[in-house]
């Protein structure tokens, strides 16, 4: 239960480091103490200000994380629809409250124990299951903390748990409620079913012409035809341009050696280091090193490193750069094999590297890369052809040229589809053929005027696409000659599907007035007797669909309940024979894992109250224009 609670804190290193999906806060809504705050933060807890700057920090790393898991294409617009911003605030205050209750209650943790806690962390672990200093360096760098800011977060995580462990041993269970949880969760009945099938009634007759007439009047709506609109249009890529591509030796030459790192694997250096806050510190290691004093002996007397907590492992430069910043990286890159560098500064203090091993750089040599080498140069060429050509089409489309006159001048052919609708399907239902690839073609189309001045529209940085509406047919019921069959289907659809929920329902009234199941349901029907049903999910239990089983609960015993069938033919007849409550002496297993989930709702029921009573306590207070304003700046 305890780590359930813990959840529930939204954790600022757990956050951070491990890249968790946030939960929903809907057991903590903002809205409960929606109050006007501060002009200058977006939230007041008590004597604590919640900050734009710091919200923004947050709110960042936040959106990172989820285009992490959803790529780049998950916009921060898409971020504010799903309340993401709000959710951000909404932990940070939490984690004020609880840290002012912390302090109220004099609750504090010792460096000790907050080394322990970053050293055990998963994300600071190599490979080999050993802290890597240099891997927690690269961690709080990516996510722009310091070392003194990440231990001050840790060290509140750790006081905000000291306060949870002492809830959790408040929130317990009461036995006797679980006990009476369990008789209705764990209720099982045994049920019988009939399943009376639409498609099996094939006694009833087609429809008259007067019959056919009136439903296709009624439903209309049903055999309407869309808007279609048909459409000209001319599509060019740079695939249609390559071939006009020509390359020279030279071209080849100058792509090869303007993406040389494309093509080669970098020089790269196996690292120790140790990282001082003073510079005259660091100094004094290096020089001690460079005197014949053993690495790792200097950091254990002069940083307080042991062994395993030296190596940063092998990076290239530009590896050394991201993480560690260019001076780093440049000395460190400027050092023989064997030597130490620095001490070089970066926002982790001063550092001291030793190379321990260097790998130089492999290039492929260009015959083993060139006909690759032709293609992407050559796609390239076709990009800037493409390019110019774009150029021309506005000016002559702003001269007052056709669409069929830039495609002559273009060299290129003017492509016609005669009826389409907005899915891109013709008259006949069939999908239109060889639509252009681009998602927006349709929209587009759709959007513009008939007989409208041709535009440009990008379909990709390598194609492009004009089109023009030249006519449009606006939505039209079908004549009946036309659709009469499909007409037909569904009154015999319908009628079909009226005949099965009549017989499902005599059925039921059939059992409620004393008849056997055998002699209730019709010749087809598809009876199953005996069947066990149960509230909670249990493999032992047999497959019933939601419907039936909600219908299973609904019904008293000795009633029963009618319900359309999952596939949506018919109707099923769900007639309840016995109910057993849960037993618990019986269930052992069950009942425990039952238990403990309850006591973590019941958990969770604490830390909201608790959490609410705290909110009023420290008079939490929100600032909604700040707050709208910042996360407008954040979502354009």
């Amino acid at each position: 239960m305890i780590s359930s609670l813990r959840k529930r804190t939204g954790s600022f290193i757990v956050m951070l480091l491990m890249g968790l999906l946030i939960a929903s806060f809907a057991i903590w809504g903002i809205g409960d103490v929606f109050r006007a705050g501060g002009a200058d933060s977006l939230a007041v807890v008590g004597g604590s200000k919640i900050t734009p700057a710091a919200f923004s920090r947050e709110y960042q790393n936040e959106l990172n994380r989820w285009q992490q898991q959803m790529g780049e294409s998950f916009t921060p617009a898409q971020a504010k629809a799903m309340g993401m911003p709000r959710d951000v605030l909404q932990r940070m205050v939490n984690r004020e409250v609880f840290d002012a209750a912390g302090r109220d209650l004099g609750l504090a943790v010792s460096d000790a124990q907050v080394r322990d806690y970053i050293r055990s962390n998963p994300a600071f672990r190599n490979s080999l299951g050993q802290f890597d200093r240099g891997l927690y360096a690269n961690v709080l760098r990516y996510v722009g903390m310091s070392e003194a800011q990440f231990e001050t977060a840790a060290r509140a995580d750790l006081t905000r748990e000291q306060l949870l462990n002492a809830l959790g041993l408040a929130a317990h269970l009461p036995d006797s409620l679980a006990e009476r949880l369990y008789a209705y969760h764990g209720e099982s009945r045994l049920i019988d079913v009939a399943a009376i099938r639409a498609s099996a009634m094939q006694d009833i007759a087609p429809p008259d012409e007067a019959a056919l007439m009136a439903y296709y009047k009624e439903h209309q709506d049903q055999f309407t035809a869309p808007e279609y609109r048909a459409i000209s249009y001319l599509y060019l890529t740079a695939a249609d341009l390559e071939g006009q591509a020509a390359l020279s030796e030279q071209d080849i030459l100058a792509y090869y050696d303007d993406h040389a790192a494309e093509y080669a694997t970098a020089e790269t250096r196996t690292l120790e280091q140790m990282v001082f806050s003073d510079q005259k510190a660091a100094a004094a290691a290096a020089d001690a090193i460079r005197g014949g004093a053993d690495f790792a002996a200097v950091a254990k007397e002069k940083a307080g490193l042991n062994a395993d907590e030296l190596a940063l492992g092998e990076r290239t430069q530009q590896q050394i750069a991201d993480e560690l910043g260019k001076d780093v990286a440049q000395a460190v890159f400027a050092t023989p094999a064997g030597e130490v560098a620095g001490p070089a500064a970066s926002s982790f203090g001063w550092h001291v590297v030793k190379v321990i091993a260097i790998t130089p750089e492999v290039r492929r040599p260009l015959g083993e890369v060139r006909a690759e080498i032709e293609a992407k140069a050559r796609r390239d060429k076709a990009i800037d052809l493409l390019y110019d050509a774009t150029n021309k089409i506005e000016d002559e489309l702003a001269s007052g040229a056709t669409l069929e006159e830039v495609a002559k001048n273009l060299g290129l052919s003017v492509a016609a589809i005669p009826a389409v609708d907005g899915n891109g399907l013709a008259p006949d239902g069939s999908v239109v053929p060889d639509l252009p690839k681009a998602g927006n073609f349709l929209r587009d189309a759709f959007a513009a005027e008939a007989g409208a001045e041709p535009i440009l529209h990008e379909a990709s940085n390598e194609a492009y696409y004009l089109l023009r509406v030249d006519t449009v047919t606006p939505p039209a019921v079908r004549p009946l000659n036309m659709v009469k069959a499909a007409v037909e289907a569904v009154w015999l659809a319908t009628a079909r599907d009226t005949r099965a929920k009549e017989t499902a329902e005599a059925v039921k009234a059939a059992l409620a007035a004393g008849k056997p199941l055998a002699e209730a349901v019709p010749a087809g029907a598809v009876v199953q007797t005996g069947i066990a049903a149960r509230r909670l999910p249990s493999p032992d239990a047999q497959a019933l669909t939601p419907e039936i089983r909600n219908a299973a609960f609904a019904a008293a015993v000795g009633k029963s309940a009618t319900v359309r069938a999952a596939d949506g033919d018919g109707y099923v007849v769900v007639h309840v024979l016995s109910a057993a409550a849960g037993d618990p002496a019986a269930n052992a297993r069950e009942f425990d894992e039952f238990k403990r989930g309850m006591a973590s709702q019941y958990g969770n029921d604490v830390i909201q109250a608790y959490r609410l009573h705290l909110s009023r306590a420290f008079e939490v207070a929100f600032n909604q224009k700040l707050f709208d304003e910042t996360v407008g700046r954040l979502s354009e």
